[in-house]
């Protein structure tokens, strides 16, 4: 990738600052160097800038800016620049080209796709039985959608059969949340709470009539 010099200069000979223009070229060409900008004392648009002459260079490759840095040939006019001028010389590397979807307009504000499109999803991390029994506390992450006190969570049983404990309370931690449910009113928290539900991916949805029971 192409390789920029920048050289930020003040001249305080300008007799052996012309000894190294003069010689410049023909060695600065033979490695492919180009002169992209030459500007004596440059107008600062922010702060200041206390050098006489600024100078911007490219080079096709890095490997092509230190061969020519580092020839005896350049190495031989260069003595004239050291002898004339105080320099501050930086190598910049030229950025890589962006990926073709970053490059893409509006590429980044594309929101990334939701694995459960419309549904409110909690996948459980652990389950602990509640002070007397009358809530479980179901610990997890909230995959998709939004969890709030007053909506139902649903615990299927298996295809045809299934729980809705509503949520009395939403205590959410950083990353996870957990869910307070309230099994007053079922007749199964304790084989609720003796299921696997680790790792499952449990749907919180709205009951209309405000009730919790089977969905």
């Amino acid at each position: 990738m192409t390789m920029y010099i920048i050289n930020n200069m003040t001249v305080h000979d300008p007799e052996e600052y012309r000894r190294y223009v003069k010689d410049f070229m023909p060695v600065f060409e033979r490695f492919g160097g180009k002169v992209l900008a030459v500007q004596n004392s440059p107008q600062a648009i922010e702060g200041t800038w206390p050098f006489d002459r600024t100078v911007l260079l490219s080079f096709p490759t890095r490997e092509a800016a230190l061969a020519w840095a580092n020839s005896a040939d350049y190495k031989a006019i260069a003595v004239h620049r050291h002898a004339g001028t105080v320099s501050n010389v930086v190598f910049l590397d030229e950025l890589p080209p962006l990926s073709p979807a970053a490059a893409s307009p509006g590429a980044a504000a594309s929101p990334a796709p939701t694995p459960f499109p419309g549904k409110n999803v909690v996948r459980c991390t652990s389950l602990e039985q509640g002070p007397e029994g009358k809530t479980l506390v179901l610990n997890g992450v909230i995959e998709s959608g939004i969890v709030a006190a007053g909506m139902l969570l649903y615990i299927r049983f298996n295809f045809s059969m299934g729980m809705s404990l509503r949520i009395l309370d939403v205590r959410l931690h950083a990353g996870s949340v957990s869910l307070v449910l309230d099994c007053e009113d079922e007749d199964g928290p304790d084989f609720v709470e003796g299921m696997n539900l680790v790792g499952d991916r449990l749907e919180v949805i709205v009951d209309d009539d405000g009730k919790s029971g089977d969905r």
